[in-house]
């Protein structure tokens, strides 16, 4: 039997209203996670990659990808939910414009990945945030090098590498813990 996120399975029987609301709050909480910041320059260190991976590992792959899609779109339609007081097509001129793109990277395969059945242990919630962080760095990073040039977007790259381990022990710790407790609820 195929392994399907606990959000994945609800999906399939819930209103639209419910999976609207999971996506209400699933922009929400990556909105406020947009505004948890350390000032830092050119890319302030904030909580959404976190938020992203977090949320596609309890989501899965389309409620997570629709989720961030929402959150993007709000952005797009000038709402402040950006890091900043960045909105609407200006938001990916700026040096961080490259991570909103990864954010919907990311969504699309840790929520793969937690469809296929990670997630569940300590080991495999810690690949989640490894290779989600991977994947959304990419145009992160290329963006980030157009932007500020090669050599301060490896710099500032090098110095996200502390927060990033604190946000994977995190996510790993949490995860399974949410995953074995919505588990024992159903």
């Amino acid at each position: 039997m195929q392994h399907q996120s606990v959000f994945q399975a609800l999906t399939r029987s819930q209103t639209w209203v419910q999976y609207g609301a999971a996506l209400l709050f699933g922009s929400v909480f990556l909105a406020i996670s947009a505004k948890i910041n350390i000032p830092f320059w050119p890319v302030p260190i904030t909580m959404q990659s976190f938020a992203v991976i977090f949320l596609s590992a309890l989501y899965g792959r389309n409620l997570a990808v629709a989720t961030v899609a929402v959150y993007i779109l709000e952005g797009l339609l000038d709402m402040p939910v950006f890091q900043g007081m960045k909105v609407g097509i200006a938001a990916f001129l700026f040096p961080t414009g490259g991570y909103i793109v990864g954010f919907l990277c990311a969504a699309f395969v840790v929520g793969s990945l937690v469809d296929r059945g990670w997630g569940k242990t300590l080991l495999s919630a810690a690949g989640l945030f490894v290779i989600g962080a991977a994947v959304l760095d990419i145009p992160g990073i290329a963006w980030l090098i157009r932007c500020v040039g090669t050599e301060q977007a490896i710099q500032c790259w090098i110095s996200y590498q502390i927060p990033f381990l604190l946000k994977t022990g995190l996510g790993a710790a949490l995860i399974p813990l949410v995953k074995n407790r919505q588990k024992q609820g159903s």
